[in-house]
């Protein structure tokens, strides 16, 4: 049985950054279908509105994400000890990292989000397919409440904490997202 460290194998490390070179610049560009290729026949993408389940259904997944929200700069990072492989056979293998972007709703300027995500890669040919892709967005530190918000609603008071940690960007890029995250999982 072979023990895995905590380095990563340089060659795997090489190539799995290239996949991820090849899905931001695809992502940029914002391809549904050229996304989609790049993942396994029967690739699981778990999203924070659920899991998305073959091709087809990805490529519907970007397709409709596309339709409110354009993302720009879209930038991939592995942990720093990802990516390892997945038992002996050496095609497959797990990773872990941060990714980040500037998107535009239609009616919003540029907003920044960013997450954390966790991947499994399959070896097909000379490529490294997704099979697994599982994700978050990460919100706006929250402020604490201070006396001069007491006796205001629930809402403004979260506004408020929102705006005093500087994350109202952010905040409404992950609403504007999960909104239009939520509206491909209904069909709309």
């Amino acid at each position: 049985m072979k023990i895995q460290t905590n380095t990563p194998d340089p060659a795997l490390v090489k190539a799995a950054a290239h996949s991820c070179q090849v899905y931001d610049n695809v992502y940029n560009n914002n391809d549904p279908e050229a996304l989609a290729n790049l993942s396994t026949e029967d690739a699981v993408f778990v999203t924070d509105r659920g899991p998305v389940n073959d091709r087809q259904a990805i490529e519907k997944l970007y397709t409709d994400l596309y339709k409110g929200w354009h993302p720009k700069n879209h930038i991939t990072k592995f942990d720093g000890n990802a990516p390892h492989l997945i038992a002996t056979a050496g095609n497959e293998l797990w990773a872990t990292g941060e990714w980040g972007e500037t998107g535009q709703g239609e009616t919003d300027g540029p907003i920044p989000v960013k997450g954390y995500w966790a991947a499994i890669y399959i070896r097909e040919g000379d490529d490294w397919k997704l099979r697994m892709l599982a994700y978050n967005i990460t919100p706006a530190p929250a402020a604490t409440p201070s006396p001069t918000t007491q006796g205001m609603t629930r809402e403004r008071e979260r506004q408020l904490a929102i705006d005093r940690a500087g994350g109202s960007d952010a905040f409404k890029a992950a609403e504007l997202l999960a909104s239009t995250m939520q509206r491909v999982r209904m069909g709309q």
